[in-house]
């Protein structure tokens, strides 16, 4: 007997969450069905045509599954798959992951029916769907050990992080003779950079000018959306290392949404048995990195001056992390 299809459709920044839930589902049902999951090397096989395995799977489907993050929401590839399936009487079910509320999705998905996963129960809906659609049986039950195995370690990194802007601060720009050599490295990855009269560069989500510094050589200041955070922070890095650069000061300017435990007895106390350890009063340190939190009515930020190490996007993100798991930083 043939497998019953369910298509994932998705953007590959999400795949190792959906991955995961594919195992489990896998376990579940004990693989009776086919999940195509075009990122998971198995649903293609390579030297395969990678179109026409997507369009040969969607002709065999009666169910695919958008899912919905930051990550994708903006993929014209999946507007593309769910409107095809749509036009081929395939039910299209949004589903919003990571932290992304359906309420904010536009036409033409909003148009069809979903839900949000933010809990073993609305995990459950996915095969509470598929029962429906296959006239199957299968337990819709999940437990939180399941659950923190699928999105364990993605909600802080992929839906906390953006909800800030970062900023870097580079001097001793050996090498770098001006503003233009950054507008190239934009160029790579960004159609639209422009430098304006006062020669700040301004690209998606992101905006570079360079100033002034007290020794001989200029300082170039980023800021950065955090939605793009993975994209910019590796930009740096690659700058750093081409330019031979400093990076001289960091930032993490979180949103009005974040709270900080301004107590130092109580944070101290939060801390222990955590990865994050404190030096001082104001002071805190994570992998080999100091860093204090300024924290105002307006926005919480993280301060790195001077670097000990590479502050690479894994740092920032797990940083947040751990400062959320603690409960010295909260999210309202």
């Amino acid at each position: 007997m043939e497998k019953h299809i369910v298509f994932f459709s998705h953007s590959t920044k999400d795949k190792n969450v959906l991955l995961k839930l594919k195992e489990e589902i896998d376990i579940k049902t004990g693989e009776s069905l086919l999940i195509f999951l075009s990122s998971d090397g198995q649903s293609i096989p390579f030297g395969r045509n990678w179109v026409y395995e997507i369009g040969e799977a969607l002709t065999k489907t009666s169910l695919m599954f958008v899912f919905i993050s930051l990550n994708s929401l903006n993929s014209k590839w999946l507007y593309f798959e769910s409107g095809y399936a749509c036009s081929r009487g395939i039910d299209v079910v949004p589903i919003g992951i990571l932290g992304f509320d359906l309420d904010g999705l536009t036409p033409p998905l909003s148009l069809l029916q979903g839900f949000n996963v933010s809990n073993t129960k609305s995990l459950g809906n996915i095969i509470d769907k598929i029962n429906s659609t296959y006239k199957t049986k299968f337990s819709k039950e999940f437990t939180e050990e399941q659950y923190s195995r699928i999105f364990e370690n993605e909600s802080a990194l992929k839906v906390l992080l953006p909800d800030c802007k970062i900023r870097f601060v580079i001097s001793e720009a050996i090498g770098l003779d001006n503003i233009n050599d950054i507008q190239n490295y934009l160029y790579d990855i960004n159609s639209d950079v422009f430098i304006t009269e006062s020669r700040h560069i301004l690209s998606n989500g992101i905006e570079i000018f360079e100033r002034e510094s007290d020794s001989s050589n200029n300082e170039f200041v980023f800021t950065f959306d955090g939605k793009l955070a993975d994209l910019y922070i590796e930009l740096l890095e690659n700058l750093v290392k081409s330019f031979d650069l400093k990076v001289f000061k960091a930032e993490i300017i979180l949103s009005s949404h974040y709270s900080y435990q301004n107590d130092f007895l109580t944070r101290s106390a939060l801390l222990k048995n955590s990865e994050i350890h404190f030096c001082d009063h104001n002071k805190l340190t994570f992998n080999d990195q100091v860093f204090f939190i300024q924290y105002d009515a307006n926005s919480t930020t993280i301060k790195i001056s001077d670097p000990k190490i590479i502050i690479t996007y894994s740092w920032v993100t797990n940083v947040i992390k751990n400062l959320l798991d603690t409960g010295i930083l909260i999210y309202m």
